[in-house]
C-alpha cells in the first residue's frame, strides 16, 4: 500500500464527529443529566458541562468532543445510553458500533462499484476487479474483507477508474475518440492480459497503471 492510500484510509477511519453526531451526543448527556439528578445520583446544583466531560473522559478518554473521533461516537453514545437507564439499547449500540467499520467500509465500495459501472461495463465487473485485487493483493475474500482491506480496494478501484477517464481524454483529443459505451463494455478491455494491445483501452504510457485479474463467473441458466 502506497503512503498516499495509507493516509487517505486513517484520515477516513479517523475523522472528527460531524455536527450532527456532536448534536445527538449533547442531548443524550443532557437526558443522562437529568435523569442522574432526578434520581440525586449527582448533586442537584452540579454543573452539567464539568459533568459531561469528566463522563466522556471516562467513556472515550477524551473531554471534548472536538477531539472526538468517528471511533469514539458509538462507545460515548453507548455510556449516555446506560447513564439513561437503558442498558438494551447501550448494548445494541456497541454491537453495532463494532460492526460499523466494516459495515460502512462495504457501503462504500458498493457505491464505487456502481459509480466504475460506465468504464467497466457493468457494477458486477467492477465488483470482480475489486474482488481480484483483495484476492491476489489482500489474500482476502470480498466477501470476508475488513474495513481496512475493504477502504483499500475502494481507493484502487476508484484509482483505476481514473485512469480509464484520463486515457479517454487523451485519445478524444488525438482526434480519434474512444468508441462508445459498446467499446467500453468488450470483455477484452478488461483483461489485464490484452488491455495494453487492444484498440478500445488505449493507455497512458505510465508505469503506475495497476492492474488485476478479473475472474469470469460462468453463466448460469
Amino acid at each position: 500500500m502506497d503512503t498516499f492510500t495509507a493516509r487517505a484510509i486513517d484520515g477516513g477511519l479517523n475523522a472528527p464527529l460531524n455536527r450532527r453526531q456532536k448534536a445527538m451526543l449533547c442531548m443524550a448527556a443532557r437526558r443522562a443529566f437529568d435523569l442522574q439528578q432526578n434520581m440525586r445520583l449527582i448533586a442537584v446544583d452540579a454543573d452539567y458541562d464539568a459533568w459531561r466531560h469528566r463522563e466522556q473522559v471516562r467513556a472515550i478518554g477524551v473531554s471534548s468532543l472536538r477531539a472526538a473521533r468517528q471511533r469514539h461516537y458509538r462507545p460515548m453514545l453507548s455510556h449516555w445510553l446506560d447513564l439513561q437507564g437503558r442498558p438494551m439499547r447501550a448494548m445494541f449500540c456497541r454491537l453495532r458500533g463494532s460492526l460499523d467499520a466494516d459495515s460502512q467500509a462495504r457501503a462504500k465500495l458498493e457505491q464505487e462499484c456502481r459509480a466504475a459501472a460506465e468504464f467497466f461495463g457493468t457494477a458486477d465487473d467492477a465488483r470482480r476487479y475489486a474482488a481480484g485485487f483483495l484476492r491476489n493483493k489482500r489474500h482476502t475474500d470480498i466477501g470476508e474483507a475488513h474495513a481496512r482491506d475493504l477502504w483499500h480496494a475502494t481507493f484502487i478501484l476508484r484509482r483505476r477508474v481514473a485512469q480509464l477517464r484520463r486515457a479517454g481524454r487523451e485519445q478524444e483529443n488525438k482526434g480519434s475518440g474512444f468508441g462508445g459505451q459498446e467499446d467500453r463494455m468488450h470483455p477484452e478491455s478488461l483483461n489485464p492480459d490484452t488491455c495494453a494491445r487492444s484498440p478500445r483501452l488505449p493507455l497512458p504510457p505510465s508505469s503506475s497503471l495497476i492492474l488485476f485479474p478479473v475472474q469470469q463467473e460462468a453463466a448460469h441458466d
